[in-house]
């Protein structure tokens, strides 16, 4: 491991096929055991840039940016998901807000360490109480390990740590959220998915509420310079003018340099397809 981790370019391999995300549920899972030494020197190797970055997390998967707020817009209707990974958190614990539009609460997960038990809680709109269960029973280890927390957002508000279901922490589903706010982490890491059914004509740009229609005169342009063997070129949409990289699949703003993702038309029949949030415009 040391060796091959001395290599860049391995250390990039090493974090693609997933070894940061293994070592990390190695460290909550066995803390204070050898393996977890072991673990924890392999996620320092790996490297602050990219600790728990990639972790190979497939197709249907994508990373939400956070700025230094650790705050973003999103939405997560039914059928969505989110997870969160970090490489630890304060030593008095974390919390993930999921709100609405003006603000308001419509989801969380905390968990406190400030107790003599740990305790993690999760928190509903569509229930009066908040759920509240011992932290090491649900999966999470002291305060300086790695996590990961899955939220599944079906017809139940449902909790995965590490892999794990913590049924301890299911609550019924309510609202959409429009707005996603962490506290506590260290170099959390969030990625978001839905689930789209259906098919169109048209590119798509990935916007805050998912994959859209491109107005016709966009898409028409970005079809055009793909069947002309095109990679790069420019677009105009409305007063915007844009660069296609259609190796990248994205198109850039060439005044702000704001990046979006996009993708050619294609007949989609449920389909998983990922839901990410640009934090800045």
């Amino acid at each position: 491991l040391r060796l091959a981790a001395s290599s860049v370019d391995m250390r990039t391999a090493m974090v693609t096929q997933g070894w940061g995300r293994l070592a990390a549920q190695v460290t909550s899972f066995r803390a204070g055991t050898q393996a977890a030494t072991v673990a924890k020197w392999l996620l320092s190797v790996l490297g602050s840039a990219d600790a728990l970055g990639t972790l190979a997390m497939g197709d249907d998967w994508t990373e939400l940016p956070l700025g230094d707020a650790q705050r973003a817009s999103t939405a997560l209707p039914r059928g969505s998901r989110l997870k969160v990974i970090a490489t630890g958190s304060r030593s008095d614990g974390w919390a993930l807000r999921l709100l609405d539009a003006a603000g308001k609460a419509l989801y969380s997960v905390r968990v406190d360490y400030t107790a003599d038990k740990p305790v993690v809680e999760s928190y509903s709109c569509a229930e009066t109480n908040p759920k509240a269960a011992d932290a090491a029973v649900c999966g999470f280890g002291e305060a300086s390990a790695p996590f990961e927390v899955q939220l599944v957002f079906g017809t139940k508000f449902e909790v995965f740590v590490g892999g794990r279901k913590a049924p301890q922490l299911t609550l019924e589903n309510g609202e959409a959220c429009k707005a996603l706010e962490l506290q506590g982490m260290v170099q959390p890491h969030v990625w978001t998915y839905l689930i789209e059914s259906g098919e169109s004509t048209r590119w798509q740009i990935f916007t805050n509420a998912g994959w859209k229609d491109m107005p016709e005169a966009s898409s028409e342009s970005l079809s055009a310079g793909k069947a002309a063997g095109k990679i790069h070129f420019e677009f105009r949409s409305g007063k915007f003018t844009y660069e296609a990289d259609l190796t990248r699949m994205v198109q850039i703003n060439k005044k702000t340099r704001t990046e979006r993702r996009i993708r050619p038309p294609l007949r989609r029949g449920s389909v998983r397809e990922e839901t990410n949030n640009v934090v800045s415009m």
